[in-house]
């Protein structure tokens, strides 16, 4: 496993502000303080933390609030869908369609992630995608969960209805399928 693999001080900050959200002032800070012996706060936003102390936040969230049971991530992941399409990355929810958001977030997610690209694929009937996680050097369950909330709430703040998802890993990466209900306003280019 590559020790070099890293996330930004954001991403962090991201989770335990959806901790104080949902779960309350008290909430986030035992989740800091059993972090506490690693002198890590302040997170900086544009500063790089170990990919290792990351998952240790999300499965410490995990424990603390959904039972150990990592799926409950989803809702972070939404939570992280919210606050930063809404607020400091709300340049790539455009107004257009969600496909073309996908063809954007490629840049953002080497925003936030040392390693590894992402890729989206509309699929031919443009009611659902294939978004596809490569070259990581590591891969977490947690993490991956949080990218389906992700993933699933940006597809809602477009306007889609009925979206599901899931995932499955692959060598160095990971598989996540995006589904939703057509979109009745959508027409194929006659051209």
């Amino acid at each position: 496993m590559a020790t070099n693999y890293r996330v930004k001080g954001s991403t962090l900050n991201t989770k335990l502000s959806y901790v104080r959200d949902r779960f309350g002032d008290e909430a986030e800070a035992r989740l800091r303080a059993r972090f506490e012996d690693r002198d890590l706060f302040p997170f900086l936003d544009a500063d790089w933390y170990p990919y290792s102390l990351y998952v240790a936040v999300l499965e410490a969230i995990a424990e603390a609030h959904f039972g150990g049971d990592v799926s409950g991530l989803v809702d972070v992941g939404e939570y992280s869908a919210e606050q930063s399409l809404s607020n400091t990355y709300q340049a790539f929810v455009r107004g257009d369609a969600f496909p073309e958001f996908l063809g954007r977030i490629a840049a953002l997610h080497r925003l936030f992630y040392s390693h590894g690209r992402m890729e989206a694929r509309l699929r031919n009937d443009r009611d659902g995608c294939e978004i596809l996680h490569i070259d990581k050097p590591e891969v977490a369950e947690a993490d991956l969960y949080v990218a389906l909330g992700f993933y699933l709430r940006a597809a809602k703040l477009h306007g889609l209805e009925s979206v599901s998802g899931s995932f499955t890993r692959e060598p160095n990466g990971a598989r996540f399928k995006v589904t939703w209900h057509p979109d009745p306003t959508w027409h194929p280019d006659p051209g």
